[in-house]
């Protein structure tokens, strides 16, 4: 800001000089007076100048990561030194900390949903294993008893039956030999007619349990032993399919049993992490210094927002709350006009003097040249490119310094230059007019590179050749 002062300051005095010089021109001005350039053959400097300030070459912003606008509560006082991790501001959490209440609540919550479905899970383990193993067992059981069956006591039945059948066969024919017997003893005269009609009765009821033990052997073999294996096949058919049935439903339960745990633990889960991530958040409410150095509200290269860093005011999202420079390298961060930008590379040596060390000259060379540029600060017509000076020495320096910086863009060790303002541009030559030229004219010449101060004679005039600054006569302007 002083070195546009002192630029602006430096344009008026010229303007009154010209004012000056237009009033006084014809006769009040002596020839004595005009100003005279001398061609001189040596070291040629082309130099770009500018004005700054001095910078940290590495700085720490401190940017809360908040979500949403929150008051500052505290701030460290600006200038002050800090030592990295030291609390620099704070700022109002309550609504943060509300949030981790909820977050830490539905944590305990969702914790005791895993543990009851994983309980549930276990509980329904235990069922299935006991239902699994009851349908076995009743598989096993009909699957013996229909082998009993066909085994054991279908086989007996028939036995049984075919006996039975064979013993009533045997007692069915001795009651008729006994009938037929006492039928001959009735016609001899010693048994009674009513003996032998008992002993006939008898031979009746034995014939009648013969024929009925023959049909219920017929009808155990034809109906009962087929319907009974009927039966108990279909019991065991009936039983696999309750085991069948069994296992399918233990499947299922278990299944949703799993997924509830599943669920259960995906939302603690979530739940941990909320937790955590607001954690997070709720510590960005409190905001440490990441370096040693000296703290300044905001953004430097926003420095017009420093004033709305304040305890009591409101902090976005993004904001930069501080910035932190680091103390240790230093460098100077000048403006160069768009004209003289393409002189101006990485590597070029340069010279800073800060005017807070009584015009102390600092060395340094040129680290970065901004590729955008900036709208000048006088005027919008003006364009200026920020050009960063990395300084070899800065222990001296602070952040602020106000600078001059001189850029070396080249040397040329041996060649003929003028001032500037004795070479004049007439369409696309370029002229100088020597003292004492006898037929009063201009000469043409060849110039070469430029720097604001002199230009480069390739050809036209030689060493020594004294030229006026000012084209004579009707006067003129250089290039």
């Amino acid at each position: 800001m002083k070195k546009r002062l002192k630029i602006i300051l430096v344009l008026v005095l010229v303007l009154l000089a010209a004012v000056f010089m237009k009033m006084f021109r014809g006769g009040q001005v002596t020839k004595e007076a005009t100003l005279v350039g001398e061609v001189k053959m040596g070291k040629f400097v082309i130099t770009v100048q500018g004005s700054g300030e001095v910078k940290a070459s590495k700085s720490n912003k401190v940017i809360p990561q908040i979500k949403s606008n929150a008051n500052i509560l505290f701030l460290v006082p600006q200038g002050a030194a800090v030592t990295q991790g030291a609390v620099v501001a704070r700022l109002n959490a309550e609504e943060m900390e509300r949030k981790f209440r909820d977050f830490e609540s539905a944590l305990m919550a969702n914790t005791q949903k895993v543990q009851e479905a994983q309980t549930a899970l276990d509980i329904q383990k235990m069922d299935n294993a006991v239902l699994l193993s009851k349908s076995d067992q009743d598989v096993a059981a009909a699957e013996m008893e229909l082998e009993k069956y066909l085994q054991g006591d279908g086989p007996i039945d028939i036995r049984k039956a075919e006996s039975e059948a064979k013993n009533n066969e045997g007692e069915y024919a001795r009651k008729k030999k006994r009938f037929e017997d006492k039928q001959a003893m009735m016609k001899e005269g010693f048994v009674t007619e009513d003996q032998v009609q008992e002993s006939s009765n008898v031979m009746d009821v034995a014939e009648v349990t013969l024929l009925n033990s023959k049909e219920g052997f017929v009808l155990l073999k034809k109906y009962t032993q087929p319907q009974k294996k009927i039966t108990l096949e279909a019991a065991v058919t009936k039983a696999k399919a309750e085991q069948e049935k069994a296992r399918k439903n233990s499947q299922v339960l278990l299944a949703s049993k799993i997924e509830g745990l599943r669920l259960a633990t995906l939302n603690l889960t979530r739940s941990r992490e909320d937790v955590e991530k607001a954690r997070k958040e709720l510590e960005a409410y409190v905001l440490h210094s990441p370096s040693d150095g000296v703290v300044l509200y905001g953004d430097p290269d926003r420095w017009w927002s420093r004033g709305e860093i304040e305890v009591g005011a409101s902090c976005y999202p993004g904001q930069v709350l501080m910035t932190i420079p680091s103390t240790g390298t230093m460098l100077a961060r000048t403006k160069v006009l768009e004209s003289d930008i393409l002189l101006v590379k990485v590597g070029q040596k340069a010279t800073v003097v800060v005017d807070a060390l009584a015009g102390k000259s600092f060395s340094g060379t040129v680290s970065n040249v901004a590729e955008v540029a900036n709208t000048g600060f006088l005027s919008p017509d003006v364009k200026e490119f920020n050009v960063d000076v990395s300084l070899n020495d800065g222990q001296e320096l602070k952040q602020g310094f106000s600078c001059d910086v001189e850029i070396i863009c080249d040397v040329i060790t041996n060649t003929l230059y003028l001032p500037l303002q004795a070479v004049f541009r007439e369409g696309d030559r370029y002229t100088v007019y020597p003292v004492g030229n006898a037929k009063g004219g201009g000469v043409e010449v060849k110039i070469g590179k430029a720097s604001r101060q002199a230009v480069q004679i390739l050809d036209g005039v030689k060493e020594g050749v004294k030229v006026h600054m000012t084209k004579p006569a009707q006067g003129g302007k250089s290039i």
